[in-house]
């Protein structure tokens, strides 16, 4: 007899109705949903096409006029998975000896693993409050601020001296500026005030302003809006898009909004609620 542990399940994500496959014919979903089911722990589904045609029930004359297999095995331009898998092209399974593999089924199950680990993490957390909470007089009071000891005073004397050290090197400061002014690569940048700028963030995070650091600082530096050449005109992306883009899909490729797949866009609308 099979235990609940023995079984496997795969967990419906919703954005599979915002897919460009829940577009596709009954028969077309069906197959595919059987296969969720019927997959392991890898994606891996063990049988003939016509055992799984007959699990899932499929119309005959439905699968004659449009073969669910082909179309699940072929590429789809509005696939979401593009982004993330380009090389996939956008195709949901492939044939392997004795069944078939469900392409995306690692990367659903991880995201339903790191959200099973994220809840546990949450629940624990509050469980360690409560009790903390419980054996603490309400008027206690943790400090969380470590005392800065003469050790980090030396440490931070040291680094100041190797700062200018280092600032002096082969080139002094002056000479290394001006042969940066003279760069045609940064004619468009204010390179003294980035400097400034720069010495500044390193005063704060306890960096070294090296000339380095200083050369890839100005590297990272945008030049003004109106030293840019600007196409006629540049159609605004959503509010909120770039940061859900780089939360669903990490490893997109296209970050312009109205250039990813149709259905990628109807997921973020349907995720912020925006209507099209």
């Amino acid at each position: 007899m099979l235990t609940v542990s023995d079984m496997a399940y795969s967990k419906l994500f919703s954005s599979l109705v915002h897919s460009s496959l829940w577009g596709e014919q009954d028969h077309v979903r069906l197959l595919f949903i059987t296969l969720l089911a019927v997959a392991d722990r890898d994606g891996h589904c063990w049988g003939s096409r016509s055992g799984f045609e007959r699990l899932a029930m499929l119309d005959p004359d439905a699968s004659e006029e449009r073969d669910p297999w082909f179309v699940l095995m072929s590429p789809d331009k509005d696939s979401s998975d593009r982004l993330r898998n380009p090389e996939n092209e956008g195709r949901r399974i492939r044939e392997i000896p004795g069944g078939f593999e469900i392409i995306n089924y690692t990367y659903y199950r991880s995201l339903r693993n790191d959200d099973d680990r994220k809840e546990q993490n949450r629940v624990a957390q509050r469980k360690h409050r409560a009790k903390i909470s419980r054996g603490q007089p309400p008027s206690a009071k943790v400090s969380r601020v470590k005392p800065r000891s003469s050790h980090a005073d030396a440490d931070a004397d040291a680094d100041n001296k190797k700062e200018a050290r280092m600032l002096s090197g082969q080139q002094s400061s002056e000479d290394f500026l001006k042969n940066l002014e003279a760069d045609p690569t940064y004619s468009c940048v204010n390179v003294r005030r980035e400097y400034g700028k720069m010495k500044n963030w390193c005063r704060i995070r306890n960096k070294q302003p090296t000339q380095r650091r200083f050369v890839n600082w100005l590297n990272n530096v945008d030049a003004p809006m109106k030293d840019r050449k600007q196409p006629e005109t540049i159609k605004p992306q959503p509010d909120g898009w770039i940061s859900w883009l780089r939360s669903t899909y990490p490893n997109a490729t296209q970050k312009n909004f109205w250039k990813v797949p149709q259905s990628v866009q109807e997921e973020f609308r349907h995720a912020n609620k925006i209507c099209s």
